[in-house]
């Protein structure tokens, strides 16, 4: 992990994203939401069409899960935000570098992946993951059908990461060649 040249720390602080990456980027935030509602409700014996035994744990269990997701979820505010480049300077061991494009990007890909095929699963085939025959309740799948766009919108926030990343690269070489070629003239 290197630390950022100051060039590069006042870009990020400075910088602007487009429109459409913005709004990817929040929007893909939003589609656990209703599912960990739901999740809380069926857990709380509250009429969300859950005829099946509930487990004492299931409030635990829903309230972690609901947690776990929304956290991973609001992680993909990054790509837009200066601590996506940069880790915030409290983080200790790491406060002040810049973040390895390879661990943002690598498991938002893999994440994408495995939300677009679960939601799938869930919704379109009707059934928890894992298959069991009896179908999922209606409020379930209604509550889970954002969740088709999780992974989707998540690959598309990728990508405008990406694209962040690739266009602060080379603003920072080239920043580093003018100051180098600088140095050599002097």
């Amino acid at each position: 992990m290197s630390l950022p040249s100051p060039s590069l720390a006042a870009a990020v602080a400075h910088e602007t994203h487009p429109r459409w990456v913005v709004w990817v980027t929040h929007a893909a935030v939003l589609p656990p939401l209703p599912a960990t509602i739901w999740r809380l409700a069926m857990s709380l014996h509250l009429p969300v069409g859950w005829n099946r035994e509930i487990p004492w744990f299931a409030p635990l269990y829903a309230l972690a899960l609901g947690l776990l997701s929304e956290g991973l979820a609001l992680l993909t505010l990054g790509f837009v935000h200066p601590w996506g480049v940069i880790f915030p300077r409290w983080l200790p061991l790491v406060g002040g570098h810049r973040v390895p494009p390879v661990v943002a990007i690598g498991p938002a890909l893999a994440a994408s992946a495995f939300l677009t095929l679960m939601a799938w699963d869930f919704t379109v085939g009707g059934r928890p993951f894992g298959g069991e025959a009896e179908p999922s309740p209606p409020a379930m799948v209604a509550t889970y059908l954002p969740l088709l766009a999780w992974g989707p919108l998540l690959a598309l926030a990728t990508l405008g990461y990406w694209l962040r990343i690739r266009r602060l690269r080379r603003l920072d070489l080239r920043q580093r060649s003018a100051r180098a070629l600088a140095t050599q003239a002097a």
